[in-house]
């Protein structure tokens, strides 16, 4: 089924996924229009392209969440040298890391985080709340399953037994 026969179905339904198919019809419907508007050669604000590239960068984001259960089943883990560090994945075998990479990632993140919570500027809380909207907690949550399902794919493997479970961690799973 195409996405715009999902979306034509949404208007005779109602809860959150309606909700979200009514809001991606609009921006099937925006962005159609902005393309058919825009030419290879015209100059724009910084703004409006920043805008532009945000939202991308979000959208890409959602679905990267959406199909994420289902493309990691299909993109099983990459062993190295480190029993506890194999190579992960994100959707169709994109954003390749290690496991200990995106547990560096996710702890930088949930630092900075930290550190600006204890604030009571406003400032700091604004910012808070704008990187919020650009993504900064859709790309921790990214991280975080990405080490969830690295944890899971290693205690999987090490249940299984055999050559390639040597070595990983005992305790996990």
């Amino acid at each position: 089924m195409k996405i715009t026969d999902l979306l034509e179905n949404s208007k005779n339904s109602s809860g959150e996924g309606a909700t979200v198919k009514n809001s991606l019809h609009t921006i099937i419907r925006v962005a159609t229009h902005l393309d058919r508007s825009i030419t290879n050669d015209e100059e724009f604000p910084e703004w409006m392209s920043e805008k532009i590239g945000s939202i991308k960068d979000q959208m890409v984001s959602v679905m990267d969440y959406e199909i994420s259960d289902e493309e990691l089943e299909e993109a099983p883990i990459d062993m190295t040298g480190d029993p506890n560090d194999p190579m992960i994945y994100g959707h169709a075998k994109a954003n390749p890391m290690s496991l200990k990479g995106r547990i560096m990632q996710a702890r930088a993140q949930l630092k900075d985080l930290a550190e600006r919570a204890e604030s009571n500027d406003l400032l700091v809380w604004q910012s808070i709340c704008r990187d919020a909207k650009g993504g900064l907690f859709m790309g921790l949550e990214q991280n975080l399953e990405q080490i969830r399902h690295g944890i899971a794919e290693l205690a999987a493997k090490r249940k299984k037994g055999g050559v390639q479970s040597r070595g990983i961690n005992r305790n996990i799973g």
